[in-house]
């Protein structure tokens, strides 16, 4: 544990939520130097009472900004612990880029875009690269690195809303938590995106993408797995989801067998379409 670095996080982390929990919980493992940070992820969730989908999110963010460093992998399998450093600059005073919350959006609205990856080099350039890799290997050794760089986002556009980033988390939590749980990605339309904009304006910035890819994750009412967790019943409850997500607990499924108001009363709102926010 590391009074000087949850002491630097308190005061200098830039963004809120559970992000800012999971950036405690790793500076409670941290050497002063940020070093020998190799928690599990499932110890990080529990912490940090999220679940493990939306912890293994916000680590991607917290590499991709360079806040955090993958040193070493675990042996394998998801409960295996990976050794982290965190910035030693970052700790020392230095700043980093603004950490977006970012779920792919462009510049007017709640709408994706498709993953970015940096710029291949051309054609004609390949082959030298390839040539020249081992000796350029040899002659400077990297700094250790996550492979996860290799697929970097773009920066957000400059005249980006609060609300248009956190719109973009949540989409980014809602998919890849939805096409791990379905193995394919969810369908975007307007009527996709009304009802990510509106469940975000009730639920928090902060919290709107922990608490949708909790929904997915953790969600098992019969009425949510028979529309497999489609968006208009993640609005239709936002409240409810959030105080489970919150508190950990779920409720029993239902009876297969019955449909109470709360249940008809989010078909019609799934049916009859979202008010345009």
């Amino acid at each position: 544990m590391s009074v000087r670095v949850m002491t630097a996080v308190f005061e200098r982390y830039p963004n809120g939520g559970g992000e800012m929990l999971l950036a405690l919980a790793l500076a409670d493992h941290a050497s002063d130097d940020g070093s020998r940070v190799f928690p599990k992820v499932k110890d990080l969730a529990i912490k940090t009472r999220q679940s493990e989908r939306a912890v293994q999110y916000q680590l991607r963010r917290m590499e991709e900004t360079g806040w955090l460093t993958l040193v070493g992998y675990g042996n394998g399998g998801r409960s295996m612990a990976r050794e982290y450093q965190i910035s030693q600059d970052w700790i020392n005073g230095a700043e980093i880029a603004p950490m977006q919350k970012g779920a792919n959006d462009d510049s007017k609205g709640c709408k994706t875009e498709h993953e970015r990856v940096q710029p291949i080099a051309p054609a004609n350039n390949r082959h030298k690269s390839s040539i020249n890799h081992q000796s350029v290997q040899r002659a400077q050794a990297p700094a250790p690195a996550s492979p996860r760089k290799v697929r970097s986002k773009s920066k957000p556009p400059l005249d980006e809303t609060a609300l248009q980033a956190a719109c973009r988390a949540t989409w980014e939590a809602y998919s890849t938590a939805y096409a791990a749980r379905y193995g394919t990605a969810p369908l975007r339309n307007a009527k996709v995106n009304a009802a990510i904009k509106g469940f975000v304006q009730r639920v928090g910035h902060d919290e709107a993408p922990a608490v949708a890819g909790f929904f997915v994750d953790r969600v098992a009412d019969p009425l949510v797995v028979r529309r497999m967790h489609d968006t208009g019943l993640l609005l239709a409850n936002a409240e409810a989801y959030r105080t489970q997500w919150v508190t950990g607990r779920t409720p029993m499924p239902a009876p297969t067998h019955s449909h109470n108001k709360h249940s008809a009363a989010a078909k019609a709102i799934f049916d009859d379409g979202f008010p345009d926010y």
